[in-house]
Order: structure tokens, then C-alpha cells, then sequence
């Protein structure tokens, strides 16, 4: 499958924009971790997150079972 020429000629030229280079730095510099408190994700805000959502949509929970792991291997 071949690239128009004419919309790769686009594509460099959107990818050299000064604007778009400073757009995208302000977006990652700006993004917000969901799941994060101070740099660490909080698997307790996760499993709550996954809860609420369960329940949105009408699932039926599951009961909490522990994890036990017998035999660890790397």
C-alpha cells in the first residue's frame, strides 16, 4: 500500500510545525495519571474504578478471593 504523495508531502510538514511540536509537549507535560497518587499507582483506586464500572454495566461482582501463589518461577 503506497502513500499519496501529495498527503506525505502533508504529513512532513504537519511533522516539522513548530506548533504542532509545542501542542504535543504541552499535552504530555499536562496529562493526568488516573491510577497514580504521589508518582505510585494505587491499586485500591484501580480495583475501586473497576467496581464502579462493573456496576455501570451490570456485572455481577465477583467475591474477593485472595491471591496465593504455591509455586513462583521467573
Amino acid at each position: 500500500m503506497a502513500i499519496d504523495p501529495g498527503c506525505l508531502r502533508d504529513l512532513k510538514r504537519a511533522a516539522s510545525s513548530a506548533t504542532l511540536r509545542h501542542d504535543t509537549t504541552t499535552i504530555a507535560t499536562n496529562k493526568h495519571r488516573l491510577f497514580a497518587q504521589d508518582g505510585q499507582v494505587d491499586a485500591d483506586l484501580y480495583l475501586s474504578f473497576l467496581t464502579d464500572f462493573s456496576a455501570l454495566l451490570n456485572h455481577k461482582p465477583r467475591s474477593r478471593q485472595p491471591f496465593i501463589e504455591t509455586e513462583m518461577k521467573l
